[in-house]
């Protein structure tokens, strides 16, 4: 029987949006490399380690984890988080600690990305 075909590397991360009444939400999102997909994307307002890992399952049903998950070394990303991973048969690359370098690569590309680029939806 042959297997099901795996999704590319993808990566994770949370960031920080501000509502309009100054409340902080946490919008947990995982990407797809090959072709910049957005796989999985929700919001919370106090995000748990529980939740997250909850989030990875959902963001890869029925045999479409990929071999391989981007993430930094955020406190979120606690046990549980690294069982279901390990679970799913990923394997974790961790960003270097305190590498804000890293950060401002990823902005950079965003800025790029989202500005220089023709988008094919519009």
């Amino acid at each position: 029987m042959p297997s099901s075909p795996r999704t590319p590397e993808s990566s994770s991360d949370f960031f920080v949006v501000p509502t309009l009444t100054f409340r902080l939400l946490f919008a947990f999102v995982v990407l797809r490399h090959d072709r910049r997909q957005l796989v999985h994307l929700n919001v919370t307002d106090h995000p748990t380690v529980a939740w997250t890992a909850r989030q990875l399952v959902e963001a890869f049903p029925d045999d479409t984890a990929p071999p391989y998950l981007l993430r930094d070394r955020d406190g979120v990303y606690g046990e549980e988080f690294v069982r279901h991973v390990q679970g799913l048969g990923i394997r974790e690359v961790l960003t270097a600690p305190r590498a804000h370098w890293q950060n401002r690569l990823l902005r950079a590309y965003v800025a790029y990305y989202n500005g220089s680029r023709p988008h094919q939806a519009l």
